[in-house]
């Protein structure tokens, strides 16, 4: 059921901007809200050898029903180092266009030469690429940071849990190991913006991976698939701000 522009409008407005004022937790040694608002509108300088693009993983679980991770992972990564001041990561419309252009969206092991083309058409000096894998009741996530240039694998970090209903509980630990393999200092690591990644989306794995369906049909340009989605990903966890915020979006884009 499609909701009146207005109270929409109002509602997810209101979710976006209380999600960007408790995003922003200063902690000590924290640079500044300054800071955080420039990051916000792109107009923070960066260090150019933080760029990074964060790639679909690959399933070698040989089980198809897990093949909802490939993305979810991918997305997750990118919200959760998407708040640092320190790095800065390509969002997933873009990396959906450079794949696209690519002829590599539908790709699910991705090659050296791969990796330089993504880079060069992205612009970025890292590649995050990852696989995910299970044995027994564990399920095993293994990345790679790469320089895909010379091809130099940086770090390799690999987590392993309980059950994929433990992923969300691990995102935060990857992404400290990233930071650190991209030689953030352990103040600056201290001092980013680095709420849990449970607290900006949903503690809802469900929940999650119906707002990556649905973010992945608006992207393929059909917006009442993505509004069925994103309103199932509402049911599970009503308070889901970013897909309130994505369910607007398609309505907007509807011109409701």
């Amino acid at each position: 059921m499609y909701l009146p522009t207005l109270s929409a409008s109002c509602l997810v407005s209101a979710l976006t901007w209380l999600w960007t004022l408790e995003s922003f937790d200063p902690q000590p040694g924290y640079v500044s809200l300054v800071a955080f608002i420039e990051k916000r509108l792109g107009t923070l300088p960066l260090n150019d050898s933080r760029l990074q693009a964060v790639l679909y993983f690959e399933n070698n679980t040989g089980e198809e029903s897990l093949d909802k991770w490939r993305d979810s992972l991918c997305t997750l990564l990118i919200t959760d180092l998407s708040q640092s001041i320190y790095i800065n990561v390509l969002g997933e419309d873009r990396i959906y266009g450079v794949l696209e252009k690519l002829e590599l969206l539908e790709k699910e092991k991705y090659s050296s030469d791969d990796l330089k083309e993504i880079s060069a058409r992205a612009g970025v000096n890292h590649i995050l690429k990852g696989s995910y894998l299970t044995a027994g009741s564990q399920f095993i996530i293994n990345i790679e940071l790469i320089k895909p240039k010379t091809t130099e694998v940086i770090s390799r970090i690999r987590e392993d849990m309980i059950g994929e209903e433990n992923i969300l509980t691990k995102i935060d630990s990857i992404t400290q190991k990233v930071k650190s393999a991209l030689n953030l200092s352990d103040e600056q690591i201290a001092a980013d913006l680095d709420k849990k990644i449970g607290e900006i989306t949903t503690s809802s794995n469900e929940a999650y991976n119906y707002f990556v369906q649905g973010q992945r049909a608006r992207i393929f340009g059909d917006r009442k698939k993505s509004i069925e989605l994103l309103e199932k990903a509402i049911a599970l966890d009503p308070e889901f701000a970013m897909a309130y915020r994505a369910l607007y979006m398609n309505y907007s884009g509807l011109g409701y």
